[in-house]
């Protein structure tokens, strides 16, 4: 993939610029028409293996999220996004398509906040690097919100789940280690045999599914009951249908809670066979 190429596939794709945009992809600078009297910039870079992995996120997660980051600087300040400029190091074997998906996404993400990108640089390299420059304008200093402006009783805003990027990393690499996968696919064996055993003790149909995410033909509309009655023990099952019941456990389950819950359906499906005798 050549840089001229990637600079007409661009230009294609994100269409004629607006009017503010004197001069953008393609030419040695971008010229623009101010915002206002200030500009306000900020510059964020992220590199894959330090700040995200590909092959765990996309190429069009990274071009977003490399964005959001240097957008959101502009937020907090409280001024208006207007330009973004994103400089891309790719590695070997990158594909016109993943640059293209990177850079899409950033201007989507640009236009969703009605600022627009208007060029940047691309070059090779040993690692998915992008820097994502992007300039805000204000109208005058009172404007701009500052680090130094905060006073006690104000009110701090954030935005998502803080420490979620953290935990999800997290997650994500606990989730693919062998020992783990071993751990969950052994968990799934362990279920399937077991719900196999309770089905046969008590006269049910076949058990269904792949892993951990198993059904249980009951034969009888019994599932709400069942759910209800496994829910006052502490249990949480799922009936989609009412002669079903799914099971979809975490994938850390442990084979000992796959047995307490077993046990639980086990003594409710034994109380509900004698039932039916005596009815």
């Amino acid at each position: 993939m050549r840089e001229l190429e990637l600079i007409a596939a661009l230009e294609a794709t994100l269409g004629p610029p607006p009017e503010r945009v004197v001069r953008w992809v393609g030419d040695d600078a971008a010229v623009v028409r101010a915002g206002g009297p200030l500009a306000v910039t900020s510059v964020d870079a992220m590199v894959d293996g330090v700040h995200f992995r590909l092959g765990q996120v996309s190429w069009a997660d990274a071009g977003h999220r490399a964005l959001a980051a240097a957008l959101s600087d502009l937020a907090a300040m409280g001024v208006a996004a207007g330009e973004v400029h994103l400089a891309v190091v790719l590695p070997e074997g990158a594909e016109l398509e993943d640059a293209l998906a990177l850079h899409a996404a950033a201007a989507a993400l640009a236009e969703g906040t009605g600022a627009v990108l208007v060029g940047g640089d691309v070059t090779r390299g040993p690692a998915l690097t992008i820097a994502a420059f992007v300039v805000g304008w204000a109208a005058s200093e009172a404007e701009v919100i500052g680090r130094d402006g905060a006073r006690p009783g104000d009110l701090i805003g954030v935005t998502g789940a803080l420490g979620g990027s953290g935990a999800g990393l997290a997650v994500l690499e606990h989730v693919a280690t062998p020992a783990f996968l071993k751990s969950a696919t052994d968990a799934g064996l362990f279920l399937e045999s077991e719900l196999q055993k309770l089905s046969a003790r008590h006269g049910l149909g076949e058990v269904r599914g792949r892993g951990l995410l198993l059904a249980l033909d009951l034969k009888l509309p019994i599932g709400a009951s069942i759910v209800a009655q496994a829910f006052a023990e502490g249990v949480l099952l799922n009936s989609p249908q009412p002669d079903a019941l799914r099971f979809m456990p975490a994938l850390n389950v442990s084979k000992e809670e796959i047995a307490d819950m077993i046990c639980c359906l086990d003594a409710i499906l034994t109380k509900a066979g004698a039932a039916r005798r005596v009815a």
